[in-house]
């Protein structure tokens, strides 16, 4: 058994639209969630027995700071002990 986290990630931009969500765990990727449109939200739940931190990075579709990748909004850490 293990602690539930579930968690609810939302990103707005009326300028620009969304292609990704991904969420990291201690650093390495959970989960991957392809999405759509300029308003989002994902939802998820994970179950770990141990002290953990959480990340997000939502990405966009498009490349405004000409440097070669799609846009990135990249969350906090979310730590739990």
């Amino acid at each position: 058994s293990g602690f539930i986290r579930n968690f609810e990630v939302k990103a707005q931009d009326p300028n620009d639209t969304f292609r990704e969500v991904r969420l990291y765990r201690n650093g390495r990727l959970l989960k991957t969630w392809s999405v759509t449109g300029n308003s989002i939200a994902v939802d998820f739940t994970d179950i770990n027995i141990f002290p953990a931190y959480y990340y997000i990075i939502v990405q966009q579709n498009d490349d405004n700071d000409g440097n070669g990748r799609m846009d990135e909004a990249i969350s906090s850490a979310i730590w739990f002990q």
